[in-house]
């Protein structure tokens, strides 16, 4: 789980210039499943309390963060706030996805005091726009001129990495001691810091977003508040259940009537000293005890796993709650995170999995089209799959989006065997300059209990050209008449993976890999290469699983090629 990046840190002793102190973790919000851990709320009329958003390749890879919006009848200002108005030191960090030239002000703030008429509190923020600059500022109340004033800037060099060009995360920190401010950008302490104010002694955390002109959004992650809060006690808290096969492996489809599985517990011990008392651990399904065992005790700030007794699976949908500590024998600083309740389904064993395995744009005639002039017509082909399944499927929709608009919708009657399938678009696209998306669904309304839901859908894309010919078409003999990628092994991949290209003419040629979020994450290639076949190899292994986009760009021409990466 991500939480143990942190709570090894409320464990040692962190050292700064200045400071050697030892910090417990106050609060967390890692956002991880969809949840939040923290209440939020917001100060003022005007913005959104804290919510949470799907971001694949966010900073921790487990692909959900929380924002927030400011509200136009706020001012524009947005902020959401957590924790206790009466905590006094401590330190707040968190990753806060900052913008370049959207007259937006993305950050944190911390010491919020609500009372009185006017709130007090601190605030770092980004400004990277035409100021291009970080900010440390404090907003004193009700004392005159009734407004932020400036505490510390940095600007050019002064800020670590130099100033963003592009739209990216950042990892944001204030830290309080008295009236001593220490300031942080992606782990690197500030000039000038420590810095010397009184006017906020104690007060809420949280995070902060500010345009007066537009509705605009702040996007955080990984919000961990460290401070000497003593001793603390232990905290069992119940994370995910993973379902294992009769191997012990986790399982990547639904259980099937009949199969012999298993329920794992992955959990956590926060906090705490020493060792735990032992205590007792249940599962129990569809409202009975099921499985029940003493652990041993605990250590601080560890995590864990616990397997049930082996379950032959039976055909329909079950209720099953994990509960940690169930006799209340380990004395905990919060007991009401010690259960998880979910439900499992359990398929047919001949029930269907579909899989769209790839597609392109096509001639009327199907054969897939590469080179595309404006105002060709063009149609959409999908290739897809029954690898798991027999009898008749029941009824189910295919349907294909283009640039996110529904184009084109097709209900089959069902299936009746596994094997390879295609489907293809019947009126003709009547193309437009520019680049454009196109996404294919199987069984769209989830009419068909698939062993997989997660695999039905394929994204491609392609680039429509102003109605300029290929130069090279048809003059060298042998050499690719199209840019496109050829060959790409393996898709999903676990590390790397080798991309095979055809070029139809010498000249420059680029390869960019882009997240699911228009993010250039890497450039594989950007140079002369002559006419033919060649192929690159892209190691993600330091990003998060997820699914990502190789754009290959050969003169006007340009290919998109979907990319899965998992871990």
């Amino acid at each position: 789980m991500k939480i143990n990046n942190y709570l090894v840190i409320g464990l040692l002793i962190i050292v700064f210039p200045l400071i050697t102190i030892a910090q417990d973790t106050l609060y967390y919000e890692f956002f991880t499943d969809g949840s939040m851990n923290l209440d939020w709320f917001t100060p003022w009329g005007g913005g959104d309390e804290m919510q949470v958003d799907y971001w694949e390749g966010n900073p921790s890879g487990d692909n959900w963060v929380g924002y927030l919006e400011n509200g136009m009848s706020g001012g524009g200002v947005g902020t959401a706030l957590s924790g206790s108005i009466n905590t006094t030191d401590y330190e707040i960090r968190a990753q806060i996805y900052t913008t370049v030239n959207t007259s937006t002000y993305h950050g944190i703030v911390a010491r919020w005091d609500t009372t009185g008429g006017f709130s007090t509190y601190y605030s770092f923020r980004t400004d990277f726009d035409a100021n291009q600059r970080l900010q440390l500022r404090k907003f004193p109340g009700d004392v005159p001129p009734y407004q932020g004033q400036s505490i510390a800037e940095w600007t050019g060099a002064q800020i670590p990495g130099g100033v963003p060009t592009t739209d990216s995360w950042h990892e944001l920190a204030l830290k309080m001691e008295g009236d001593q401010l220490w300031v942080y950008y992606d782990g690197t302490m500030l000039s000038g810091s420590p810095f010397s104010d009184s006017y906020c002694s104690a007060g809420f955390f949280g995070v902060y977003t500010f345009n007066f002109m537009n509705t605009v959004a702040t996007y955080c992650d990984d919000i961990v508040i460290l401070g000497e809060a003593g001793p603390q006690p232990f905290d069992l808290i119940a994370g995910s259940n993973t379902m294992l096969d009769a191997d012990m492996n986790p399982m990547s489809i639904l259980p099937a009537d009949g199969q012999t599985v298993y329920f794992r517990l992955n959990w956590d011990a926060l906090n705490g000293t020493g060792t735990s008392s032992p205590f007792t651990v249940t599962l129990e399904l569809d409202g009975a005890p099921f499985y029940s065992t003493t652990h041993p005790g605990v250590q601080p700030s560890s995590s864990y796993q616990t397997v049930s007794t082996a379950w032959t699976a039976v055909l329909g949908e079950h209720d099953f709650t994990w509960a940690l500590d169930t006799g209340n024998t380990v004395p905990e600083g919060n007991e009401g995170n010690n259960t998880l309740e979910d439900t499992v389904s359990v398929l047919d064993a001949d029930a269907y999995d579909f899989q769209a395995d790839s597609s392109w744009t096509a001639h009327s005639d199907s054969t897939q089209y590469q080179w595309i002039a404006v105002e060709d017509e063009l149609y959409f082909r999908l290739f897809w799959s029954a690898p798991l399944g027999q009898g008749s499927s029941g009824a189910f929709t295919i349907e294909m989006t283009l640039d996110g608009q529904p184009f084109y919708e097709n209900t089959w009657f069902g299936i009746l065997q596994q094997g390879n399938y295609t489907e293809m678009t019947e009126d003709p696209y009547i193309a437009e300059s520019g680049f454009h998306y196109y996404v294919w669904t199987i069984d769209v309304d989830n009419w068909v209990e698939e062993f997989d839901e997660g695999n039905n859908f394929i994204m491609d894309g392609f680039e429509v050209n102003l109605g300029v010919e290929n130069p090279w078409d048809g003059v060298l003999s042998g050499l690719p008449q199209d840019c496109r990628f050829s060959g790409v092994y393996p898709n999903p991949f676990n590390s790397s993976v080798t991309l095979k290209y055809e070029n139809p003419a010498p000249g420059q040629v680029k390869i960019a890999v882009y997240d699911v979020n228009g993010r250039e994450v890497t450039t594989l290639f950007n140079g002369y290469s002559a006419a033919g076949i060649s192929e690159v190899t892209w190691s993600a292994d330091n990003l998060a699983s997820g699914t990502y986009f190789a754009v290959l760009t050969s003169g006007s021409q340009k290919a998109v090629q979907p990319l899965i990466y998992v871990k």
